[in-house]
């Protein structure tokens, strides 16, 4: 069953198996559900047969799934944890869990959300983290303004797209479609192999996020920490000679052979 086109029988299916399409998505960006390549379509990503009747004949897989992919907004964190709403919020801008996604509500704000199981994984694991004083070095990052939400989201997105990508050059067009267009195009100065990156350009949000202003859904899609700008561009120049060396990108043409 492909994904990344919601047909009718998609849609017939998933609720056949008693997911909403966000849960659904939400299984796939979790990696909670096996996918494999469609051939001749870039980023397109189909869920075997196999793996949707054994949804279908059990149960018990099916509830342990939804339980999964069940995300919480902040108060329901905050809820789930039996912690304050400004406790989750420090929590969560100072990194100590990642989002799954995010949408902008109708103030055109950012609502972050979170996998519950995540949280609840969390409560066992650093328990103190939601009692009493946080811990130093987190008080500093939040004392400096840090927010790791947009920073900690584009890792669980792009390291996903970098397990599903399905060459050496769509493995490249995730950290390209994260840069900024003067740092792309320091970093891959040919127009060719810059046109060929973004013709392979990854799905960062696989749901639209609402409402109609771009600008917070723009900054969260591009890295400009320096710091983590610094990385991707580490991870583009790394897997851009992986795929040079595999094929040239189109339109461009080898350098001859010194004799």
């Amino acid at each position: 069953m492909p994904v990344g086109l919601w047909s009718r029988a998609i849609r017939t299916t998933v609720r056949e198996l008693g997911f909403t399409r966000q849960e659904f998505e939400t299984a796939l960006d979790l990696d909670e559900l096996p996918t494999v390549d469609c051939a001749g379509a870039p980023w397109r990503r189909r869920v075997p047969r196999a793996a949707l009747d054994r949804l279908r004949g059990d149960r018990r897989t099916r509830t342990g799934l939804r339980d999964r992919v069940h995300l919480v907004n902040a108060s329901g964190g905050a809820d789930l944890l039996g912690i304050s709403t400004a406790r989750f919020a420090r929590l969560a801008r100072g990194g100590c869990f990642s989002p799954v996604g995010f949408h902008l509500n109708r103030y055109h704000a950012l609502v972050w959300r979170y996998a519950a199981g995540e949280l609840r994984d969390l409560a066992g694991h650093r328990p103190e983290l939601l009692r009493g004083a946080a811990p130093e070095g987190l008080r500093k990052a939040l004392a400096a303004g840090q927010d790791w939400r947009p920073r900690k989201w584009r890792g669980r997105r792009t390291a996903l797209l970098m397990r599903q990508a399905a060459g050496p050059w769509e493995k490249a067009a995730v950290p390209a479609a994260l840069l900024e267009p003067p740092v792309l195009r320091e970093v891959v100065p040919d127009p060719d192999e810059r046109a060929h990156l973004a013709l392979l350009r990854p799905p960062l949000l696989s749901l639209p996020p609402g409402g109609t202003r771009t600008e917070p859904i723009r900054d969260v899609l591009r890295a400009t920490d320096p710091e983590e700008v610094r990385w991707y561009r580490s991870l583009l120049k790394r897997h851009l000679g992986v795929a040079r060396a595999a094929r040239p990108a189109p339109g461009t043409v080898p350098a001859p052979c010194g004799a």
